[in-house]
């Protein structure tokens, strides 16, 4: 996911000048997917290799780590939610859902 994210985020700024139109958003999509289909999977394996255990119940704080790498997978698996209501190109809206969809991909 380490690379499919950061290029399915590239053809989506480069290609939006470059090819107008909704071919490169359907890459860049295809791209994205992939890659939270990827999160999702390495999340699962990391819960099997801690058997279940994420965080310890005495210290949950004691590796950040694990806490970043948490707010990262949240982030991922609700971008693609917001990008379904994406608001029409006129919409009032529309900057503030190019703020927080990009937003969320650079975080």
């Amino acid at each position: 996911w380490g690379f499919l994210v950061p290029l399915g985020m590239s053809i989506a700024l480069m290609c939006k000048s470059v090819c107008p139109g909704k071919p490169f958003v359907y890459v860049h999509l295809s791209i994205m997917l992939s890659g939270l289909l990827l999160v999702c999977i390495s999340l699962i394996f990391i819960f099997i290799h801690a058997e279940g255990k994420w965080l310890n119940s005495y210290k949950p704080l004691s590796n950040p780590h694990k806490i970043m790498g948490l707010i990262a997978f949240v982030v991922i698996a609700l971008n693609p939610f917001g990008a379904v209501f994406t608001p029409n190109i006129e919409s009032k809206w529309r900057p503030l859902f190019n703020f927080a969809h990009g937003g969320a991909g650079f975080f």
